[in-house]
């Protein structure tokens, strides 16, 4: 039986009957197929030790954990390398576990809110146990997953803006054990787990076809699953080498970057969605730039910003020739040349530092990091500079004046720790709405 088609044991009595049928049928069909795909016992490894994780990447003070093993419990290895075995996220031992996918645009939740199905290629996230399976917390991803694909939703869940679906762990992702916590299966070790799942399954259809519900615990030691429940205490391995009592100061700074590049990428892509004469390219590559130094130590996250950076610098490039091509346009339409002749004048005759569009920013959206406004050209969109609220100029009036004309007065300087034009101002003036 393919250990990645069993469902969980336990189903509540008040179910529809409609569900019922569908799981009896799936799980009388899981039995049939037995036969036919019992797994070599060389495949297969058992959790020796009595509470062990199975974490997103081969180490143990910087990649998280995910799902927590019981003693006997029997997994699926695919390689092993440097004292380290990755594991499928297949068969009884992960009945149980949930992931999480982000939901975008590149996926969709039918009507009813029953499934989750994928529209285009998107990644399966770990959800952190050390942070109590926050959705917004986990970050790395175990599985691409294909168009077409579909899931159940368990859950839909906010977090910190964004939105996150729960789904069953499905059996293409894989994480990383210690090979100090395994031994190699025997026949006998995988002949006990197929036992143990076929005995789920008759739970299974025994509960689709009788509403009062069965206390008789059938699961064998081989098949106690593993947990990803964020209201149980997540205990520590026996080992505590291998497993620290708390996260190191440098493993929270490594998590930290990684996160903080996550939410770069996803800056990003949302600057892209912007017309490219407006993006803010100059602010998100001064971003990619700090984290490409910071994270020096760590060679593949370093790259990977570094990367980012240049790829950045040539759509600069790109943008650079669009404002070009839109300021000579501009000239030619009398609606723009009235605009810019309005904004010239008044800023002719006046000491403004700086006259143009006021606007949100993307990339400084006061997030972790510092929350800035962006002053527009008015003819071809370009950013001419930024702008932080204080004293006397708060957040809540240049909202109030936001997609209008205005003018400052202050200074003007390149802010090397920003990478843009900041105006330091000493007053601001609304001075026409701009037309949407």
């Amino acid at each position: 039986m393919k250990m990645s088609m069993i469902l969980p044991c336990f189903f509540a009595s008040t179910l529809l009957s409609s569900t019922l049928f569908a799981q009896s049928e799936t799980a009388q069909t899981n039995k049939a197929t037995a036969a036919a795909a019992v797994p070599r016992a060389s495949d297969w490894a058992v959790i020796t030790g009595e509470r062990v994780y199975v974490r997103v990447a081969p180490d143990s003070q910087v990649a998280y954990p995910f799902v927590q093993c019981a003693r006997g419990a029997i997994v699926r290895v695919i390689s092993r390398e440097n004292g380290w075995a990755r594991v499928k996220t297949e068969g009884p031992t992960f009945v149980g576990a949930t992931a999480f996918i982000v939901d975008d645009r590149r996926a969709t939740i039918a009507p009813d809110g029953a499934t989750l199905t994928i529209d285009a290629r998107t990644e399966l996230l770990a959800p952190d146990l050390q942070r109590k399976s926050d959705p917004e917390a986990s970050w790395k991803a175990i599985a691409s997953l294909d168009p077409g694909t579909t899931f159940r939703v368990i859950e839909v869940l906010q977090s910190h803006g964004k939105s996150f679906v729960k789904v069953p762990m499905p059996s293409t992702a894989d994480g990383w054990i210690s090979e100090s916590f395994l031994r190699d299966a025997n026949a006998e070790d995988v002949a006990r787990a197929m036992q143990g799942a076929e005995a789920a399954s008759n739970v299974q259809v025994a509960d689709a076809t009788n509403t009062t519900p069965d206390t008789t615990d059938t699961t064998t030691p081989a098949t106690t699953t593993a947990t990803t429940d964020a209201s149980a205490p997540v205990a520590e391995p026996v080992d505590e080498r291998f497993e620290p009592a708390a996260p190191s100061p440098e493993m929270l700074a490594r998590t930290a970057r990684q996160e903080t590049f996550v939410e770069l990428e996803t800056m990003w892509k949302a600057v892209r969605d912007q017309p490219i004469a407006s993006e803010e390219l100059g602010a998100l590559r001064a971003r990619f730039e700090a984290l490409s130094v910071e994270a020096a130590g760590e060679p593949t996250l370093a790259t990977r910003a570094k990367s980012r950076t240049e790829q950045i610098t040539l759509r600069m490039e790109v943008q650079e020739r669009v404002i070009a091509v839109a300021a000579l346009r501009s000239e030619m339409t009398r609606e723009q040349e009235e605009f810019i002749a309005v904004a010239r004048a008044i800023e002719a005759r006046s000491d403004f530092s700086v006259v143009g569009v006021l606007n949100a920013s993307t990339v400084y959206d006061g997030v972790r990091v510092p929350l800035l406004y962006r002053i527009q050209d008015p003819a071809t969109g370009a950013t001419l500079a930024y702008i932080q609220p204080q004293e006397g100029i708060s957040a809540d009036l240049l909202t109030t004046m936001l997609g209008t004309l205005v003018g400052l007065k202050g200074e003007v300087n390149f802010d090397s720790a920003f990478g843009v034009n900041l105006v330091i101002p000493r007053s601001i003036e609304n001075l026409k709405p701009t037309d949407g």
